[in-house]
């Protein structure tokens, strides 16, 4: 995401997939280190269940909650992907943005969260005072471009639309909501917690 200071046009859509520069180094690294102590392990003669369901555990978390969350600015609207769900909001069902410890959009389903999206306190009343497009990892930053592209969209903006409050995956009564369930995700996190109780357990 170039600096934008309103005056020049939007960047062509779609923009993304946005992530933080600090989850992914740490992503990888989390990732390295597990990957070299699995390694060892195993090149060890270790056998025990319970360690490699733990360590395939730990590694699978660190894909989950540090490499997979991010969020895409589509044609359509906003794509936000979180470690075990998925998101897709239309333009005009974009209701509201905080960026207060992290990005969270309002739509008519409920206020979703970006997890991609995280700051300090401090990081975001910084972020608040700036007036440029400055870095795509800045929380303010996307979300003031989230809102101009949004404005450039042709269309209603509803913002007195109704608000479910219960958590569950749902369309809202719109149908243009969509909240998914990632099987990836749940499948990298439970085989190994599976395994883990199992080596427990016996």
């Amino acid at each position: 995401v170039a600096a934008y200071d309103g005056a020049m046009a939007l960047p062509a859509l779609p923009v993304g997939p946005v992530r933080q520069r600090t989850a992914v180094v740490m992503g990888v690294l989390w990732l390295v280190f597990t990957t070299l102590m699995v390694a060892i392990f195993l090149t060890g003669g270790g056998g025990d269940l319970w360690v490699i369901g733990a360590l395939l555990l730990v590694g699978a978390l660190g894909y989950v909650l540090l490499l997979r969350p991010s969020l895409t600015l589509a044609k359509e609207g906003l794509l936000i992907v979180n470690p075990f769900r998925e998101v897709r909001v239309p333009w005009h069902l974009v209701e509201e943005l905080r960026t207060y410890w992290s990005l969270q959009v309002g739509t008519p389903a409920g206020r979703q969260t970006v997890w991609a999206l995280s700051a300090s306190r401090h990081q975001t009343r910084a972020g608040m005072r700036r007036k440029l497009y400055a870095d795509p990892q800045d929380v303010e930053s996307v979300a003031q471009l989230i809102g101009a592209v949004q404005d450039s969209q042709d269309g209603p903006h509803l913002q007195d639309g109704p608000h479910l409050q219960d958590g569950r995956d749902r369309t809202d009564q719109l149908g243009e909501v969509v909240v998914a369930w990632s099987p990836l995700s749940v499948g990298l996190v439970g085989i190994p917690l599976v395994l883990l109780l199992a080596g427990l357990l016996t």
